[in-house]
């Protein structure tokens, strides 16, 4: 990637070809209330500089096709200067991305590093890389899914050390995983899906998945469904306690106070507990025990 500056003069027409670019499709939102704060202050003279930043493909990039430039930031000030008819001396920040295979990356991390009036979470971080890297699932699975993949990842299995867009980033990396476990979520009815919407259990289930993704398919459907299952089989047992969890249940044990990482931890040492007894055909009770190593997934080849 890189950058060139270039300075001139920022006018309504120049506006309006810039909003034209602002085609992404997850977009920020337009503050109007910041906008009119815009113009009030360029009408009484108090806007003396604007800065305007614009994106720019060489080559071919997957989702970019016809939208070779693209606005990154000032859509807010290119707003207000067609309303207000001024014209202010202007920035111009110019960023080239070649085709390549980190290219939705890089366009990400310099969308992200602009000032959107507000800190960005880990969650519009995580939603921005996957906009644009072309993954089209709600932003809350992202979400969900990003921690579970942090917590996964880290050396500790702990989510608070990691930067947001190194989670963007491994969201990116996992496609397959993350676009597999948001069919699971989106393909249901709403119903059906509230118990599995936990992080240490999408850690679970993409670690199934990784190992054997057709077991996995099996398992966690009928996990998420309650079907084709016999009472008191590990999926039958851990679906019960995961609805009960999800209707605020169990509030016994050593997962009464968990929260945060302790939380994923349960979570996903239950999880594992019942794919193992799964794979070997036996009963479980998802024993859990907070002192204990982190259980491994076991019967597959």
């Amino acid at each position: 990637m890189e950058r060139t500056i270039t300075t001139g003069t920022l006018t309504p027409e120049a506006s309006e070809k810039l909003i034209e670019l602002n085609t992404y499709k997850d977009q920020r939102k337009l503050d109007k209330r910041y906008v009119k704060q815009l113009v009030s202050r360029q009408k009484k003279g108090a806007f003396t500089s604007a800065r305007i930043a614009v994106g720019h493909i060489l080559g071919k990039v997957a989702g970019y096709e016809g939208n070779e430039d693209f606005l990154l930031d000032g859509a807010h000030t290119a707003h207000a200067t067609i309303e207000s008819g001024g014209e202010f001396p202007c920035t111009f920040e110019h960023y080239f991305f070649s085709e390549g295979e980190d290219t939705h990356l890089d366009i990400s991390r310099v969308f992200t590093s602009f000032n959107s009036g507000k800190p960005n979470s880990r969650a519009d971080i995580v939603a921005i890389f996957a906009a644009h890297a072309g993954i089209d699932l709600p932003k809350q699975v992202l979400s969900t899914c990003g921690t579970a993949l942090a917590w996964l990842e880290s050396a500790n299995h702990s989510v608070r050390g990691m930067d947001k867009e190194e989670v963007a980033e491994l969201v990116i990396t996992n496609r397959d995983a993350v676009e597999w476990v948001g069919d699971l979520f989106v393909s249901a009815h709403r119903d059906n899906r509230k118990h599995l919407k936990m992080a240490g259990v999408v850690a679970a289930m993409i670690a199934h998945y990784r190992v054997n993704r057709s077991d996995a398919e099996l398992f966690w459907t009928r996990v998420r469904d309650g079907v084709d299952m016999e009472v008191g089989s590990p999926e039958y047992v851990l679906r019960r306690f995961l609805v009960d969890r999800a209707a605020g249940g169990n509030n016994s044990g050593p997962w009464v106070k968990a929260n945060g990482d302790d939380l994923h931890r349960m979570m996903y040492s239950k999880c594992v507990h019942a794919i193992n007894a799964h794979r070997e055909r036996t009963a479980t009770r998802l024993k859990y025990t907070p002192s204990a190593p982190i259980p491994k997934l076991r019967g597959f080849a």
